[in-house]
């Protein structure tokens, strides 16, 4: 790195000596420099103890790891009952997953997902963290054994796919005992307990178990044809950390029947290529890169200044080996391919990163923006079409922030976005306006389809966080209420919805009783209602909401009520026409 780079982007030699004190457990540097000792390749200076791999885990590579695992999480079984601790269990992230498989080679994996069964009666159970934080850790000490005295590119690697979902790339070359392991993982899961809420509102144990659909195994694996097009489309979407089998796969074909070069010219697009970030700017010296990354993100600047240290070091001493990268270049495809949104090519925060900002007090206000509908769409038409929803919506917000991005703190799940304004910023309230005024988005589905869709909307002043650990769990539930006011938003928008001049709640009612002959949006909201998983706290959530606007279709709420009936829920979940 040059000494002109070094002073234009603020480093300074003492910053080297500067590390902070460990956030983490012993357990989990050591977790993590197992993983990623290869890839940053060891001297002396960097072992699971030094100060200096705390400073590179702290400020960039906790970034690929699920960061609510990364802590211990705590559950009371009733009031005043015993209150049980699941202890850290470091696992990857999506992307830190998918990152570490393409170090290795994606062709010399088989590719497993599995979900846990009645997950959302754990959650309103209130033990959703605790228990993914157990399972998490069984399945660390299983693969554990597996991995034992093996180098990296003969390890299983397991991650968090996302919510209640895990996924595994096991070697090919060890596949039988992948056979054996696997089992082992079903159960020893399915020996764990779990805490659920049951149809009376009580709270009782139970065992875990996965999610099976028929007689499939509950451990999915990923297998696909071997034709041209279904292979690219599959490690298109590889490439971001996103799995589909066969059948979604044909989804996609079929939006793009008879049109092969527009299916390549998607293909190319939403393929990850790290190039891309860059924007139009092509070969791209180091130093610029890194001037680039660190713009993004001051939290790198440390880490590119200690790797550049150390590279220094092993080429003093003669231990950098040429046919490897420097820790620098390293450094440099790890953000780009374990820090960046695969898809959306920006650097989003997790949940976890946020609470500690708002425990932290670092955020003056919070906002959240819920679009609904990701699944739906990727259910009924294809994961391309979801893609294009979720990157015309953020296209939509980052065209409201404008040059104010870079005071934002940012959090994505799906289609919902909190967004958090630090303090200090240089934002005023006129800066905020196009962001209050975000309503809705217009989208074109693969098929050329045009797609309004309507846009929640919520915001929260910021409150000093309480000092006493006991009352901060509750606070931080209570700031987070912020996106089920989005929801509700969005909600209450979809009972104001019309084409022409219908009633509120009418276009609702309409696209309800004859979903086979629905329009684009209406065909998405009956599929979103009927979802049997979550229809009756939809329904409920809806219902009042229609009270408290003093909306009255009487016709909608009897409706409402029919739909809880399952019977009605089977037949709007069949198939439902898709407008030409």
């Amino acid at each position: 790195m040059t000494d002109g780079l070094a002073q234009e982007i603020g480093f300074t030699p003492s910053e080297v000596v500067q590390v902070p004190n460990r956030r983490h457990n012993d357990m989990v540097y050591q977790f993590a420099y197992s993983i990623f000792q290869d890839e940053f390749n060891q001297i002396r200076e960097l072992t699971p103890e030094s100060p200096h791999f705390t400073l590179l885990f702290d400020s960039v590579l906790n970034q690929a790891f699920d960061s609510n695992f990364l802590r211990a999480q705590e559950y009371t079984t009733k009031e005043g009952g015993e209150l049980l601790r699941a202890q850290p269990a470091p696992m990857l992230n999506r992307n830190g997953w998918i990152h570490l498989v393409e170090t290795q080679g994606t062709d010399n994996y088989d590719y497993f997902q599995f979900d846990i069964a009645n997950f959302r009666q754990a959650d309103l159970a209130g033990s959703a963290d605790y228990l993914l934080n157990l399972i998490a850790g069984e399945l660390n000490g299983i693969m554990q054994g597996f991995n034992q005295n093996r180098h990296i590119k003969d390890m299983g690697l397991v991650g968090r796919y996302g919510g209640d979902e895990f996924v595994l790339a096991m070697p090919k070359a060890r596949s039988p005992e992948a056979q054996a392991l696997l089992a082992n993982i079903q159960a020893q899961i399915e020996s764990l307990q779990g805490y659920y809420q049951n149809t009376d509102n009580r709270i009782e144990p139970a065992n875990v178990r996965l999610k099976k659909e028929g007689d499939q195994p509950a451990i999915k694996k990923y297998e696909v044809k071997n034709d041209p097009t279904s292979q690219n489309i599959f490690k298109t979407y590889l490439s971001r950390g996103v799995l589909l089998d066969q059948a979604e796969i044909d989804k996609i074909m079929r939006q793009f029947e008879g049109k092969p070069a527009e299916l390549e010219q998607f293909l190319a697009d939403y393929k990850y290529d790290p190039d891309k970030l860059y924007g139009s700017k092509e070969n791209l010296s180091e130093e610029a890169k890194i001037a680039f990354l660190i713009a993004k993100s001051q939290d790198f600047k440390s880490a590119f200044l200690l790797t550049d240290y150390l590279d220094d070091l092993s080429k003093e001493r003669g231990e950098q080996a040429e046919d490897r990268p420097s820790r620098t270049q390293s450094l440099i495809k790890f953000i780009e391919g374990a820090v960046f949104d695969r898809l959306l090519g920006d650097i989003f925060s997790s949940y976890g990163v946020i609470k500690d900002g708002l425990l932290a007090n670092e955020y003056e206000q919070l906002f959240s923006i819920d679009t609904k509908l990701l699944k739906e769409i990727n259910t009924r038409d294809s994961y391309g079409d979801g893609d294009v929803m979720v990157r015309s919506v953020w296209e939509k917000i980052s065209q409201c922030l404008g040059d104010k991005r870079q005071h934002f703190e940012i959090a994505r799940r799906g289609g919902t976005y909190i967004l958090t304004l630090k303090k200090g910023a240089q934002v005023s309230d006129s800066d905020l306006q196009p962001l209050r005024d975000l309503h809705e988005v217009e989208i074109t589905l693969l098929n050329g389809r045009k797609l309004k869709m309507p846009i929640g909307f919520s915001e929260l002043k910021c409150t000093d966080a309480p000092t006493d650990y006991t009352k901060q769990k509750a606070w931080l539930d209570e700031q987070f209420t912020l996106t089920q006011q989005a929801g509700q938003s969005w909600l209450t928008k979809i009972l104001n919805y019309k084409t022409t001049n219908e009633l509120p709640g009418e276009y609702l009612y309409k696209a309800l009783i004859q979903p086979e002959a629905a329009d684009d949006l209406a065909g998405l909201l009956t599929l979103y209602f009927a979802d049997k998983n979550r229809y009756q706290e939809r329904i409920q959530s809806l219902e009042a909401i229609m009270r408290e606007k003093k909306i009255y279709h009487n016709q909608l709420l009897a409706k409402l009520r029919e739909l809880e009936d399952q019977g009605d829920l089977a037949r709007i979940s069949t198939r439902l026409a898709i407008p030409a």
